[in-house]
């Protein structure tokens, strides 16, 4: 292996800075550690390198401040001096079909918990899986391991990464395909620019995607005798690198890399945006204060101009790295002075020694290394339109119509997405709706607006459309190109439009909302501290995290009167154009359910029936599931994230499906105490209709820690135990009836069958009993268990033993024993009064054993004329029934 890893030779450049300019440099100011920033590289020399790669770690550490490596290579000079023989350029020094080096540079690696080279080691594997089997050699970048006075100051910030590749053509391409995993894998973070630009950062820097962009491997400049650096490159070993190991992205890794950014730049959308607008405010006032006769207005816009088209008008500012300070139009008119000169980053005067201009060819423009590069295009001065009467008015219309209208995609399709006021809205809440551009047209067909002027016979004459085409076709139309999304809480990326519009109120205090908390705590949690502690915790949870599903509901069982659907109201009155109102189960289980869209808290009132199987499956699914599926009439069905709190109310006693180790439901029994009391509900609705009432409620929960709240852990309240019981399946019911009855039946006519309890039943006579209890509730055939299925069942709750030599059965024990172990198995109660049936069946008893002691002498005394007792099925079956009795 080692003879094959001394043939392979690879080629890349190194650069001398002769004035060493180019480094990091720190030095101290007042006793703390400050960096100096890297100038750019002007006046020194380039050499094509040409080693064996088991070479590159001695090479690398032989470096010193001042140098620097590249990729790329001369396309015919091994060596020479720049600018004079050659020029610092990616099509002057690209990259090659020979053998040569990729280099991975990852900054911040901290910021990604990774805290030394083997870390970033391993995470290269699992990035990649061709990366683990790679040479490597890793290299700690010039700002990592600074220390003064020999303490560490900064600790592991950035690594170079060098692994041999046979042909560097595809760099730029693989690193890209690197960056893209690097993001799925979760080695990413967002990072706000000064003007407000959110940049996508991984392990994998994008700037090295360019032939030309230096890799500073000789350490920092250090200008104090107090500071000192340790620099530590460590080699893994392996193969040189194959460009075709690397996979291409595939489909669903591009839509995976395409979500994740966008949730990354919506975290920090808010704040970016306020840094954004921070930006162009600054820079319109200094700009004004350069250019006398500017505008407020077009300041702005020549600023904002730059941040979304990378264009840089003439009055734009540009910072030269010599000091001097111009404008885009004086590049523009001296072309060939500031043709290659130095420059600031054009929207960052801080970062110095990355950009440069070049002016010298058709499209002027300047380039920058910085924030993994970026082409800035110049123009001439910024001239405010002139505008004519009837290009004011378009223009007012089209602001206007944005106001209410807007372009998008939906489901796959083009739509205008109209917004209803919620004065329209039964629940007085916005709402959306989706219209075929062709379908609006034809009402506005007569409602037209001038967009032009054309020259008709020498006559200049309007061009009219109707109002929809001409809003639609204008270029300041609100579109929005990749959709609608509901995301609470959060800011998207501009192209996506969030129907997500707050609460309806802002939390503040003052209010006096006593009568709206022990409604709460008396009525509906019955003064039970755990259901009280349970409820609020739900809410506050709901509130503070609109974003995410909760993953249980609550249910409230009552009368009707009681004021259980009170307090639905109260809350869905917060939520605002995020809370509904539902009493039809089509709208909580039916197919389409647009209406649930843009919800985040569901009030069913009466909405679901709990008897109905396929409504069983759908309620889970709106509590729990991550996702939620909305299908509109006419439009493809939409998957987006569930966010939904589902608050219910019921009169009836079978309010939910519930299982013993339920989590879903915290089931509460609403107190009847208040039923008719007008005066009291007259108060309470007042003050639950109260904005300010809503406010401080909403503040108290917003506020409330829940550091603690476990969802999960539901109120094991009665109305949870009822649920339970009447949720049993087929097994259970048939053993709660069985134990109400007092006895384990078989037929309802038999009129000799045994009706006493016995500690022991057979397995036969058992399953004998629950098929006829099956039988006599006419159930279907897949709600009826095996045997099987049953003994399995009965195992869980009862031992299993012989009760006779061959025949297996279970033992019970006494009736309250089986209830017990029954109630203790299901967490139910069961209410049996198990005095007043001991008297009943002991009366019982004694009758028919009485009866069937006579029933049998008279069969025996049946002689027939043979000589033999008459052995019939009746008298059969007195003299079994009889004997058991007796035993």
């Amino acid at each position: 292996m080692k003879d094959i890893k001394n043939k392979s030779q690879i080629t890349f450049t190194k650069f001398t800075d002769a004035e060493k300019r180019t480094a990091k440099s720190y030095d101290l100011l007042d006793g703390e550690l400050i960096k100096i920033a890297n100038g750019n590289f002007w006046n020194g020399s380039f050499r094509t390198i040409n080693i064996n790669y088991t070479e590159l770690p001695d090479y690398i550490n032989s470096m010193i401040p001042g140098e620097f490596l590249i990729q790329g290579v001369h396309q015919s000079l091994s060596e020479g001096n720049c600018p004079g023989d050659a020029t610092r350029l990616k099509k002057i020094f690209p990259f090659t079909n020979k053998p040569g080096i990729l280099c991975i540079d990852s900054d911040s690696v901290q910021k990604m918990n990774i805290n030394s080279l083997d870390e970033l080691n391993d995470v290269l594997g699992k990035i990649d899986p061709c990366l683990k089997g790679a040479f490597k050699v890793m290299s700690t970048s010039a700002s990592s391991h600074i220390f003064v006075n020999d303490q560490e100051k900064n600790g592991l910030r950035g690594v170079h990464t060098y692994i041999p590749i046979n042909t560097t053509k595809n760099n730029k391409d693989i690193l890209e395909i690197l960056h893209v995993r690097s993001v799925i894998a979760g080695y990413c973070y967002p990072k706000i620019t000064k003007a407000g630009i959110v940049k996508i950062y991984s392990l994998v820097d994008k700037a090295l995607c360019t032939s030309n962009q230096p890799i500073f491997e000789g350490g920092a400049i250090l200008k104090n005798d107090s500071i000192s650096q340790k620099k530590f490159i460590e080699t893994f070993d392996g193969n040189m690198l194959s460009t075709n190991s690397i996979s291409p992205l595939t489909q669903e890794e591009h839509e995976i890399y395409e979500k994740i950014t966008e949730e990354l730049k919506g975290s920090v959308a808010e704040e970016a945006q306020k840094i954004r607008q921070q930006f162009i405010n600054q820079s319109s006032i200094n700009m004004r204060e350069k250019i006398k006769n500017l505008t407020k207005s077009n300041a702005a816009a020549i600023i904002d101009h730059a941040l979304t088209r990378h264009e840089l008008y003439g009055q734009f500012s540009i910072l030269l790295e010599i000091g001097e300070e111009i404008t885009v139009q004086n590049i523009i008119d001296n072309p060939m002075k500031y043709h290659q000169m130095a420059c600031a980053h054009p929207l960052d005067q801080s970062i110095f020694g990355k950009s440069v201009i070049y002016s010298n060819q058709d499209k002027p423009a300047i380039h920058t290394f910085a924030h993994g590069g970026e082409t800035f295009s110049l123009c001439s001065n910024y001239e405010e339109p002139v505008l004519a009467d009837w290009e004011v008015k378009l223009n007012e219309h089209v602001n206007s119509f944005n106001q209410t209208h807007a372009q998008v995609m939906l489901g796959g399709k083009h739509k205008i997405m109209r917004t209803v006021s919620e004065n329209a809205h039964y629940e007085s809440r916005i709402s959306y709706e989706f219209i075929d551009q062709s379908e609006l047209k034809k009402i506005y067909a007569n409602d037209q607006i001038q967009v032009g002027e054309k020259v008709v016979r020498s006559n200049i004459v309007p061009v009219m459309k109707d109002k929809i085409t001409a809003w639609a076709e204008h270029k300041n139309c609100s579109v929005y190109r990749k959709g609608v999304r509901f995301a609470p809480g959060k800011n998207l990326p501009k192209d996506y439009f969030n129907t997500w519009r707050g609460f309806a109120v802002e939390p503040l205090k003052g209010a006096n909302i006593d009568i709206v908390k022990n409604h709460i705590e008396q009525i509906i949690c019955g003064n039970d501290p755990v259901s009280i502690e349970y409820f609020y915790n739900w809410i506050a949870c709901t509130m503070q995290y609109p974003n995410k599903p909760i993953g249980s509901a609550i249910v409230l069982r009552g009368e009707k009167g009681t004021g259980k659907g009170t307090i639905g109201h109260f809350l869905r009155k917060i939520w605002g154009n995020h809370g509904t109102h539902i009493s039809n189960p089509q709208h909580f289980i039916g197919k389409f359910n647009a209406h649930l869209e843009n919800i985040c808290f569901l009030f069913a009132d009466e909405a679901f029936y709990s008897g109905n199987k396929s409504h069983e499956g759908i309620l889970k699914a709106l509590i729990t599931e991550p996702t939620l599926i909305i299908e509109r009439k006419g439009i493809d069905a939409i998957s987006q994230p569930n966010f939904l709190k589902v608050f219910m109310v019921t009169n009836s006693d079978y309010a939910v499906p519930a299982t013993k180790d339920e989590r879903r439901y915290c089931v509460l029994d609403v107190a009847n105490t208040r039923i008719g009391d007008k005066k009291y509900f007259d108060a309470l609705n007042a003050a639950c209709t109260d904005k300010a009432v809503q406010s401080t409620f909403f503040y108290e929960m917003l506020n409330r820690d829940i550091s603690n709240f476990n969802v999960t852990a539901i109120p094991e309240s009665q109305g949870l135990k009822d649920q339970r019981l009447y949720s049993l399946k087929s097994p259970g019911k048939w053993l709660v009836d069985s134990f109400t009855q007092g006895y384990f039946s078989i037929s309802n006519f038999d009129e000799y069958e045994c009706k006493t309890w016995k500690n022991e039943v057979s397995s036969a006579h058992l399953y004998k009993s629950y098929k006829f209890w099956c039988d006599s509730q006419k159930l279907g055939q897949y709600d009826i268990e095996t045997q099987n299925t049953l003994g399995r069942y009965l195992t869980k709750l009862f031992k299993n033993q012989k009760i006779k030599s061959d025949v297996r059965g279970y033992y019970f024990g006494t009736l309250s024993e089986a209830i017990a172990a029954f109630e203790k198995y299901e967490k139910v109660n069961l209410d049996i009064d198990l005095e007043a049936e001991k008297g009943q069946v002991e009366l019982d008893q004694m009758d028919d054993c009485s009866s069937s002691i006579l029933e049998v002498e008279m069969a025996v005394s049946q002689i027939d004329r043979f000589g033999f007792i008459d052995f019939s099925a009746n008298a059969q079956a007195n003299v079994s029934y009889t004997a058991n009795c007796l035993n």
